[in-house]
């Protein structure tokens, strides 16, 4: 699975020659792949550059039969459900990928920031759980709720010195850790 931003320069040239040794390391080991953009893969950047549309078909094109290819065209962005079957042809897992998108609306300081999940992607993920099949998702950005307001996010101010804490400059100038209220784990990278 491949989780976004798979190149970083979209212009014609550049973009076929980087997909394609990413493309040729799971052809030539004959291993199946399924992937979803990152900001990078669908970022505007301007003319010459390959649309999210153009990137597809060339990994549809590259990866032929080892390419998945079960891209929900229902869900603005797109998002992709990989069956995992068991030996008797039952469905025992689903692999999930979600789009985060690129760039969201512009912040107070005029840049935009890292979009993330939307509503519709989020109304697709319930739609996969309540097949009752257990399923890993996928995605590039995270949820929006990580920008709630401090505390009732995924994220809470850290105490000086507290490890595992990671500094988020999007959530402000304090260290921050994983709200407890609200997630369970560790965040120990930004």
């Amino acid at each position: 699975l491949l989780t976004g931003d798979q190149v970083n320069f979209r212009c014609r040239g550049l973009f076929e020659e980087s997909a394609a040794a990413v493309v040729h390391l799971f052809a030539d080991a004959k291993l199946p792949f399924a992937l979803t953009f990152g900001n990078h893969d669908t970022e505007l950047i301007g003319e010459g550059w390959l649309t999210a549309s153009e990137q597809w078909t060339f990994y549809r094109r590259t990866g032929g039969r080892f390419f998945v290819d079960r891209h929900d065209l229902s869900v603005p962005g797109g998002c992709s459900c990989v069956p995992v079957m068991d030996s008797a042809g039952r469905v025992g897992f689903n692999l999930c990928l979600i789009d985060s998108g690129d760039y969201g609306p512009p912040n107070g300081t005029g840049k935009r920031n890292f979009d993330s999940v939307r509503a519709p992607s989020v109304a697709w993920a319930q739609r996969m759980l309540s097949r009752n099949v257990p399923s890993l998702f996928f995605q590039h950005i995270i949820v929006p709720e990580s920008r709630e307001r401090m505390g009732h996010g995924l994220f809470t101010v850290a105490a000086e010195g507290e490890k595992p804490s990671v500094e988020l400059a999007y959530l402000g100038p304090k260290p921050v850790k994983t709200n407890p209220a609200r997630a369970k784990g560790y965040v120990v990278e930004s």
